[in-house]
């Protein structure tokens, strides 16, 4: 008896995809194919399997008879090339495509038999149904009777996509079940066929990423690791290790690759070329410059301030943490990927800093994610012949050993808080003027701690003020130009996974952080020993200049816009925003057909996507890196549902942000404006450009504070989304903007772009319903900590009514970075505690903030349905509004009391039930 189908009973889309129902019919239809109809196509489904597997063993023992020849060596590969791009060509779907191509393929080999192979010339046109398929050859090699890959690469269609139909996700047969019927033993592997070039072939390579985990890399020097040739080693895409799960520290090949990586690595000296000078030279130097006219007892203040500050280099801890560290790379990553051109590119900004009359000195700005960001910053400068830098770090990893060993590799641990101590303040200064002065690099996370939300956080601005005060004191007194320069120099630093994101996600909902100790660290070695990460990408963006920016927060902004930009699309970064665009129904094979999308777009766009083969590769190495679970049918499980796994995927996914920033800011503002008409003529709305591009500024200011980048011409912009999203038309005198409504709905940029502005709109709502109830707080003002976890008790009672959609507006970081937008907006005024100091939020302008919850309401996401026009989601009322704070404030009061080891605020809530 033949099996049924499954594929024909599977679950519909849901209808919030918005370009799933591209054709769906209005009238009535049979969704479900009857069963005797799906007996039968599979029958014949496996009939013409059956045909095609027998053709190809006999045409494969046929040409293993006659002995190869160069000619039927080429057309076998092209035979069984064609089969496979075949069933890829997504125009013409079923098994007679590819019984028909299989035939067309039998005979053009026997025809070719005998005779000299000739080799089509290269076409970048597209192959589609019925075509002869193009092959990627040189020119200069036409006519030749053979050619290997290594001589010339196939070029890539990736800037000619195929248009995949809009049905393509709900075909009949599955992919995996086409391409199963007709690759047998006898095809040759695609790395052989190389000569064939289809919507599905291998990704192309940048060849911008080097991976430092390569034998032949680790065996050059430390010159030759510049060259071009070196530059190109390991620039692999996402791909699982077979051998990962082996304890590589007993494999004797690598213990000798690694002794030697380590013995021909490191520099002794500074940026000036010479040694660096010793710790007792810089507490002789610190204490003469702070106490020379001081008593004994503040030369012994200054004596323990400096030794809980100082660091040292010595070489042998040095090379034994490089020694580590390689065994830890192995183990933890796939890959270790350095973008050797924009590390050649700071080299040579360096060169001409060095060759200049002024005295310029280097400061490392890395992104912040990971407890790793140091130590691979430090290694990368171990292997390049970099002058390792002096790391400031916080005095919570001053642990017991540990901080030794830290410190004789450049460490220096500072207190987190020191404003009530002018004396330590003075001497941390004086100190990291000595260090620039003596030659030495610094590393310096400008922003604070780690962050918890994938973003490059707000920096704070001590260590910048430090640096700007070194550069302005060498200024005289006539006001010339300075002697003396700064360059800071971004850095990102992106990951597959952050082993850390999970504790990340709890913190953000309210659970204290463990403190460190020499407990929490082993266990944290511990579990890196069964924990893969995937891979890391290491980008150098441009140095910033100190002296040409005099104004402090102007350094800061543009530093942390150039920290930003400079970072990588992960594999998982992509996983994660499809996932969260589609939070309902999706498969797997949905997922490689969006991620392809997605890549293409952002890559316009000039973001620097990580190196990939392969799209369904990519799309499986992710789901094993992020743990999604999978059906059998096909369905992914993203769970989204939750707040600790929303907020875990979305800090992978904030990695897109700076791409398509202005991009949610002018359609999150269409959006919001298409809603408010209530008719429409012939599905077309009509809005005023000047209107459009008001709500987009308001948008546009909310989001440059949720992820840093640099400011836009909207109206420009707004230009370019025109050309590139159909359902939008600016009339000739650019005063109208006519948005099809039928089209809107199912355009891939639209429905991506608004996913990402929904959910930090949830957010500034809740922050705006949070900022309302300090009406009747005791003179209009709270603290930050009270009225932050207020948001997020109301984001819960809202959530469970489904009044909010988007799990991930809970996120602690995004509440407060609303707040700022509020204080911005002037409805709201930061003021500090008379008695603690600590922040507090007053209420300025309650008319204003009434307005503006209106406003962000309706650029919430709507109301949606298949068959109905989507509706703006209904406003709250005063009462409601009063009984919901009243229910939040219950609920904090209730976890008010709870042990520290079981959380506080929302999260002790969730885990309450």
């Amino acid at each position: 008896m033949v099996k049924l189908m499954g594929k024909k009973s599977k679950a519909l889309a849901s209808p919030h995809s918005l370009e799933e129902w591209t054709h769906a019919s209005t009238g009535k239809a049979m969704l479900l194919t009857p069963h005797h109809a799906a007996s039968r196509i599979q029958l014949r489904y496996r009939v013409y399997k059956d045909k095609v597997r027998a053709l190809l063993k006999k045409g494969a023992s046929d040409a293993k008879d006659e002995g190869p020849t160069p000619a039927s060596e080429g057309v076998t590969s092209n035979v069984s090339s064609s089969v496979k791009a075949a069933i890829r060509e997504r125009g013409v779907k079923g098994s007679s495509m590819a019984l028909a191509v299989a035939y067309k393929a039998r005979k053009d080999q026997k025809q070719a038999d005998g005779m000299e192979a000739v080799v089509p010339s290269f076409s970048m046109k597209n192959s589609t149904a019925g075509k002869a398929l193009h092959t990627a050859v040189h020119p200069d090699t036409a006519g030749a009777s053979s050619w290997t890959a290594k001589e010339w690469t196939a070029p890539s269609n990736r800037f000619h996509p195929v248009a995949s139909p809009p049905e393509e996700e709900d075909e009949e047969e599955s992919y995996s079940e086409q391409k199963k019927a007709v690759t047998t033993e006898e095809v040759a592997r695609e790395e052989s066929a190389v000569a064939v070039v289809s919507d599905d072939s291998e990704w192309p390579q940048d060849r911008k990423f080097v991976n430092v985990m390569h034998p032949s890399w680790l065996l050059s020097t430390m010159e030759e690791r510049c060259a071009d040739a070196v530059a190109a080693l390991g620039a692999r895409g996402p791909r699982l290790h077979d051998r990962r799960h082996q304890l590589t520290v007993l494999d004797i090949r690598h213990t000798v690759l690694d002794l030697l990586f380590i013995l021909r690595s490191g520099v002794t000296t500074n940026l000036s070329g010479r040694s660096p000078a010793s710790t007792t030279e810089h507490r002789s130097n610190l204490v003469k410059r702070l106490s020379a006219h001081e008593d004994n007892e503040l030369r012994h203040r200054v004596h323990r301030i400096f030794e809980a500050l100082k660091s040292d280099m010595v070489m042998p801890a040095v090379r034994c943490l490089g020694w580590l560290l390689t065994k830890t790379w192995r183990k933890l990553f796939h890959g270790l990927h350095v973008d050797v051109e924009s590390l050649l590119r700071v080299q040579e900004v360096l060169a001409q800093a060095a060759a200049s009359s002024r005295e310029v000195s280097v400061v490392f700005t890395p992104t912040h994610k990971s407890h790793l960001d140091y130590l691979i910053i430090s290694y990368l400068c171990f292997a390049y012949g970099i002058p390792l830098p002096r790391i400031a770090a916080g005095n919570n990893l001053d642990l017991p050993l540990i901080g030794r060993f830290l410190r004789a590799n450049g460490s220096f641990f500072i207190r987190r808080s020191f404003k009530d101590d002018p004396l330590y303040k003075q001497v941390l200064q004086h100190y990291v003027h000595e260090l620039l002065a003596d030659g030495n690099p610094l590393e310096v996370f400008i922003e604070g701690g780690r962050s918890r939300h994938g973003r490059v956080c707000k920096p704070r601005m001590g260590f910048l003020a430090m640096f700007h005060d070194y550069v302005l004191g060498s200024v005289d007194a006539e006001g010339s130009a300075p002697t003396k320069d700064v360059l800071l120099v971004p850095i990102s630093l992106d990951y597959d996974r952050v082993f850390e994101v999970e504790e990340y996600a709890t913190q953000l909902l309210g659970k204290p952080k463990e403190k460190e100790s020499l407990k929490v660290f082993f266990q944290s070695v511990w579990d890196l020993l069964f924990l893969h990460c995937g891979h890391c990408y290491v980008r150098f963006g441009e140095p910033v200049s100190i002296s040409e920016r005099p104004a402090l927060t102007d350094t800061a902004q543009v530093l942390a816009e150039r920290m930003q930009s400079s970072g990588t699309v992960t594999s998982t970064a992509l996983l994660a925003t499809v996932l969260m665009w589609s939070r309902e129904y999706v498969t797997r094979e949905m997922l490689v057909a969006r991620v392809r999308w997605l890549a293409e777009e952002l890559e316009t766009r000039g973001a620097t996507l990580a190196p990939m083969d392969d799209v369904e590769a990519l799309v499986a190495h992710a789901l094993t890196v992020l743990e999604v679970d999978v059906k059998p049918n096909g369905v992914v499980l993203s769970k989204v549902e939750f707040p600790t796994r929303a907020l875990e995927l979305g800090f992978y996914r904030n990695h897109v942000l700076s791409v398509l920033l202005p991009e949610m800011a002018l359609l999150g503002a269409i959006d919001a404006l298409r809603l408010r008409f209530s008719s429409s003529h012939g599905g077309r709305k009509s809005l005023q450009t000047s209107q459009v591009l008001e709500t987009a500024a308001l948008v546009w200011r909310f989001l440059r504070h949720i992820c840093r980048h640099a400011d836009v011409d909207l109206a420009a912009r707004l230009e370019e989304l025109v050309l590139r999203v159909p359902a939008l038309q600016i009339s000739g005198d650019s005063a109208l903007l006519h948005v099809d409504e039928s089209v809107w709905r199912r355009s891939r940029l639209v429905g991506v772009a608004l996913s990402l502005h929904w959910s930090f709109v949830d957010s500034l709502w809740l922050a705006v319903l949070a900022a309302l109830s300090l009406e009747t707080s005791l003179h209009g003002r709270s603290s930050e900590r009270e009225v932050v976890r207020l948001a997020q008790f109301l984001a819960k009672e809202l959530f469970v009514q489904r009044e909010v959609v988007h799990a991930e507006a809970f996120c602690s970081e995004s509440l407060k970075q609303a707040f700022e937008f509020l204080e911005e907006h002037g409805v709201l005024r930061f003021a500090a505690c008379a008695t603690s100091g600590a922040r507090q939020f007053v209420l300025q302008d309650i008319a204003k903030l009434q307005a503006l919850h209106e406003e962000v309401n309706a650029m919430r996401r709507p109301t949606m349905a298949l068959y109905r026009p989507d509706e703006l989601r209904c406003q709250l009322h005063d009462d409601e509004l009063v009984r919901l704070t009243d229910r939040a404030s219950a609920a904090m009061k209730a976890t008010s009391g709870l042990p520290r080891s079981r959380g506080s605020g929302v999260y002790a809530a969730w885990m309450a039930h």
